[in-house]
């Protein structure tokens, strides 16, 4: 409004300078009264013009210019009337919509703090508008999901990137239910960025379908860890009678010992020394299986994935040593950590490492070789690797190696590898199976780092 003004008495005192000089030049010389003959000369008294022609121009012009201002002024005033109609008239539309959209819907502005929230919002938390404006909104955020609400909320905006985020929120009932919240930045074309809109779900039926889905997946898996060590009876029988042999064979050293009338105290602490670490040998057997076989929820953590394998390897030691064949560990040094299920990577390592020693059941003893590789990922994380010395896969078993009740043994039941590809997906990587160049096979699968921690992803 003001430029426009300024513009107008510009233009207006310009058009007074250029008329002025102008009359100067076109009047600026006496009037004189026309020639006539002597004998008729008349007396004529001097007009208003005659009297006063700079005046009466100047104050034409003057009216002129100053009927162009209003005109220009009602134009103006008429388009910034429209502009503010057409403004509150889309806002009215905006909240109309928002009022009758099936979301929640909340929009905030450049200071991060929320100036708006849709009635579903208002009707769902139960509070009024003036309650959950600015941070008030964060009030009905469960207690546990507040912190990492308000981390992704803040590094979205000030990197001005979409967000998705979920968290429970506190209904008007007192009930937490588990919303969806998807967050855009919004620009206008004066101001620039304006701040945030955003829509909520409510998905508490899907996280519960999540959970009963996730409970079937356990069960599932502990079936197969039954299952797998159902098949490594005879090898476990074997690692646990050494030691108990070993104990009774030194515990029958030491009552002879004390039947002797002089007791050598040195050999009877070597012999209790002995019984010691035979039945811790025994105890970390009987501890490995029992976490295998315990039902387990699915529980992720930070793991270290040479400390994984080597727990792996005692287990695994007497069933490699009754198939007569030998595994081999490889691990990089400076292995980053991984995000994971600690009982569920190890199910995967055993079947696929007691798959590796059943694939290679008719080579050679000297032959028969596993090896696991464990190397860092290009995209972060940790890249394991089991490879055999075996027979390798058909075409067509390679398509369906994953495929639920599929399988390559006479009598297994083809539902191990199905479980290891489902946990595998369920930590963010992937498990794929391929032929080696000159013989065997070598199934390998991703982890991710730790640092690409989700959480609500499970409920712990």
């Amino acid at each position: 409004m003001l430029s426009f003004l300024a513009r107008l008495r510009a233009l207006a005192c310009f058009a007074l300078l250029f008329w002025g000089a102008w009359l100067n030049a076109a009047v600026g010389a006496p009037i004189e009264a026309p020639s006539v003959k002597k004998k008729t000369d008349l007396y004529r008294n001097p007009s208003l013009w005659d009297e006063h022609p700079r005046l009466i121009i100047a104050t034409v012009a003057t009216l002129v210019l100053q009927s162009l201002l209003i005109v220009g002024l009602v134009i103006r005033r008429s388009k910034w009337s429209r502009a503010e109609n057409a403004l509150r008239e889309s806002e009215a539309r905006f909240r109309m919509m928002a009022d009758t959209a099936p979301v929640m819907v909340w929009m905030s502005g450049a200071d991060m703090l929320c100036n708006f929230f849709n009635k579903p919002w208002l009707e769902f938390t139960g509070r009024t508008m003036e309650q959950e404006l600015g941070n008030g909104w964060s009030e009905g955020v469960y207690a546990e999901d507040l912190q990492h609400c308000l981390e992704i909320y803040v590094s979205s905006f000030k990197a001005r990137r979409p967000f998705t985020m979920e968290y429970r929120l506190r209904r008007a009932n007192g009930e937490y239910r588990w919303v969806l919240d998807t967050g855009v930045p919004r620009y206008s074309p004066e101001s620039g960025f304006a701040g945030y809109i955003g829509s909520c779900l409510d998905i508490t039926e899907r996280k519960q379908a999540e959970l009963q889905l996730q409970h079937q997946r356990d069960e599932l898996a502990h079936l197969s860890r039954v299952t797998t060590l159902g098949e490594m009876t005879a090898a476990l029988a074997h690692e646990l009678n050494q030691p108990l042999g070993a104990i009774h064979s030194n515990a029958e050293a030491a009552e002879i010992l004390l039947q002797r009338n002089a007791l050598d105290l040195d050999e009877l602490r070597a012999i209790l020394s002995d019984i010691r670490q035979d039945g811790w040998r025994a105890g970390e057997v009987i501890h490995r299986m029992r976490s295998l076989l315990k039902r387990h929820r699915f529980k992720m953590e930070i793991i270290e994935v040479k400390g994984l394998l080597g727990a792996l390897g005692g287990l695994l030691q007497a069933v490699v040593i009754s198939r007569k064949a030998r595994l081999r560990t490889e691990v990089a040094p400076a292995l980053p950590s991984v995000w994971g299920d600690t009982v569920q990577l190890q199910q995967v390592l055993l079947n696929l490492i007691l798959n590796a020693l059943d694939a290679m059941i008719e080579c050679p003893m000297g032959e028969r070789e596993v090896v696991v590789h464990a190397l860092p990922c290009t995209m972060g994380g940790v890249t394991v690797s089991v490879s055999d010395q075996g027979t390798g896969f058909c075409k067509e078993q390679l398509a369906r190696l994953f495929e639920p009740f599929f399988t390559t043994k006479k009598q297994g039941m083809g539902i191990g590898l199905s479980i290891c590809q489902t946990i595998i997906e369920a930590h963010g990587g992937q498990l794929t199976a391929e032929n080696n160049s000159d013989r065997g096979a070598t199934l390998r699968f991703t982890l991710p780092p730790a640092t690409t921690k989700r959480s609500f992803l499970h409920d712990a």
